[in-house]
């Protein structure tokens, strides 16, 4: 069986800064644009909405697709 977990990040620009998350585990400090997992009753856009929500609060209007990554 193949299982596979589909993620999404989102590019948050705001004032001509973009927004990244500080995470600090067992590979050391580092900083990721915000985002995770898809559910599997969600589309991307609205996995981005959630993540961009439940990461900083914040309302985000999803634009075109940067990058895909497999």
């Amino acid at each position: 069986m193949f299982n596979m977990r589909v993620s999404a990040n989102a590019v948050i620009v705001r004032d001509n800064h973009v927004l990244v998350v500080e995470f600090d585990d067992e590979s050391g400090v580092h900083f990721n644009f915000p985002g995770g997992g898809i559910e599997a009753d969600e589309t991307i856009v609205d996995g981005l909405r959630r993540a961009g929500n439940e990461a900083q609060s914040a309302e985000v209007d999803v634009g075109r697709l940067l990058h895909v990554a497999a």
